[in-house]
């Protein structure tokens, strides 16, 4: 793929485990020069929740008893419940990495996906108010969120390494129907090219990062790391 090129891959439904683990494998590729920038949609096979990198286990226990399976990720944010979520992950290289900032990647990132909601006909704008930060991402949005008649819809987290960044984006309350996913998908595609001034080009993932893939997820299936903070 030359450089304008992305990697583009469905990768369907897994359980939260293995898609956590598997776009860490992703990140680590391309950090390491092995994958070009990729995009890759994903969905989840059992109802799960996700917590940030740095959320302490102790003051969300609570909320935690009162849900299912728990999966803590390597970005940031807070308290995600994953049912029917059309979720994405963005791992780039480049130029915008080393030119933005974080809040400003989260803004062009948003308002992206924003413009790819519109045109699949979902009402969406950009959130720019600040809020009273809470445990849980969803109840209440924070800046450069997306919300659809003042409800939050869709939130993303990142992780940086150095040259590379790691963002991963969820929207919320997508139909069941795969026609519906596939028009959503197609549109946050078109979008997100626009964005980033790229071609997206469909491709597969590589041995190595399913290899990687599997031996992550035994960590985060692990006790010691969804309570190591």
């Amino acid at each position: 793929m030359s450089q304008n090129e992305w990697r583009l891959i469905r990768t369907g439904k897994s359980d939260g485990y293995f898609n956590m683990a598997l776009d860490e494998a992703i990140l680590d590729s391309v950090f390491s020069d092995r994958s070009v920038s990729t995009l890759r949609f994903y969905g989840w096979e059992n109802p799960i929740i996700s917590i940030g990198y740095l959320q302490k286990i102790k003051g969300i226990r609570n909320f935690l008893n009162e849900r299912a399976d728990l999966v803590r990720r390597i970005t940031g944010g807070g308290i995600v419940y994953h049912d029917l979520d059309l979720s994405f992950s963005i791992t780039v290289k480049d130029s915008f990495v080393n030119s933005l900032g974080v809040h400003e990647s989260y803004n062009i990132i948003s308002k992206a996906v924003a413009n790819g909601l519109i045109k699949s006909g979902i009402k969406a704008e950009v959130y720019t108010d600040h809020s009273e930060k809470l445990p849980e991402c969803f109840p209440c949005p924070q800046k450069y969120d997306i919300v659809s008649n003042k409800s939050k819809i869709y939130g993303a987290a990142q992780r940086r390494i150095k040259d590379t960044l790691l963002h991963q984006g969820t929207v919320k309350n997508i139909s069941k129907a795969a026609t519906c996913r596939r028009t959503i998908e197609a549109a946050l595609e078109n979008s997100l090219s626009a964005c980033f001034g790229i071609i997206f080009k469909k491709g597969d993932l590589l041995e190595s990062e399913k290899e990687l893939a599997i031996i992550l997820k035994k960590k985060y299936e692990s006790t010691a790391w969804k309570n190591w903070y």
